[in-house]
C-alpha cells in the first residue's frame, strides 16, 4: 500500500491547520408528529472523512498530481500530522489546486475511509 506522507516522509508535503480527519456517527435528531424526539442512525459504523490542505511549490504540486495519478482508485496510507496517527484512506475527489503568487499553491485534498466506498463493475 502506498503512503501520503505529509509534514515528514519521502514528498515532505506539509499539512495545514484546517487539516482535518473526522468521523460521522449518522445519528439525526427528528421530532415525530406527536412532538415526541427520536434518534435515527443512518448508517450502522462511523463514516471517517477527511479534508487535507497543503501550501506547495510547483514541485510539490506535481509529485502530489503523481501520487493521485498512480493511487487514484486504491488504498493508501494517510499520516495525520496532528496526532501522527495512520488512517487508510481512499481519494474521494480531484485534488483542487489554487495558484498564488511566487508559484504556490492553496491544495485541497479529499479523502475517505475504502470502507465506505460502494464499487460499481460494469459488466
Amino acid at each position: 500500500m502506498a503512503n501520503y506522507f505529509s509534514s515528514t516522509g519521502e514528498s515532505g508535503l506539509p499539512q495545514l491547520e484546517g487539516t482535518v480527519i473526522q468521523g460521522k456517527s449518522g445519528k439525526v435528531l427528528l421530532q415525530s408528529a406527536n412532538g415526541k424526539m427520536r434518534l435515527r442512525n443512518q448508517y450502522s459504523e462511523e463514516r471517517k472523512t477527511g479534508i487535507i490542505k497543503h501550501y506547495l511549490t510547483d514541485a510539490q504540486l506535481s509529485t502530489l498530481q503523481t501520487f493521485y495519478t498512480a493511487n487514484e482508485n486504491i488504498a493508501f496510507n494517510f499520516t495525520y500530522a496532528a496526532d501522527s496517527t495512520v488512517y487508510v484512506c481512499m481519494f474521494s475527489d480531484a485534488i483542487k489546486a489554487v495558484p498564488k503568487t511566487g508559484g504556490y499553491y492553496d491544495v485541497t485534498v479529499s479523502v475517505v475511509a475504502p470502507s465506505q466506498i460502494k464499487h460499481k463493475f460494469l459488466t
